[in-house]
């Protein structure tokens, strides 16, 4: 969240701020499923499933931290979505433990 949201979704804010926040979100998006296709027990079949919600994720991320102007309540909300989502994996990606 620091990174794409704090970060990059601040730099490229311009305006409405929307390209930022699709912005930061299909790059965290494209982050997340890298990881996910490196360990050799995910289930890759479920990189499309996971990858779609990561990117909705990141749009929510992405407005929270536009209407906050703070990234501490994304921060909260992404730890609980990367438990939620990915912990229904049952070879759940290495990063959400």
């Amino acid at each position: 969240e620091l990174l794409f949201r704090g970060y990059i979704q601040t730099r490229l804010y311009e305006g409405d701020g929307l390209p930022a926040v699709i912005l930061a979100a299909l790059s965290h998006t494209f982050y997340k499923s890298s990881l996910m296709v490196f360990p050799p027990l995910f289930d890759r079949a479920k990189l499309p499933y996971l990858a779609f919600w990561t990117f909705i994720g990141g749009i929510l991320f992405g407005i929270l931290v536009k209407k906050s102007n703070t990234v501490y309540p994304a921060l909260a909300g992404h730890a609980a979505f990367d438990i939620i989502v990915y912990s229904a994996c049952e070879t759940a990606p290495w990063w959400v433990w």
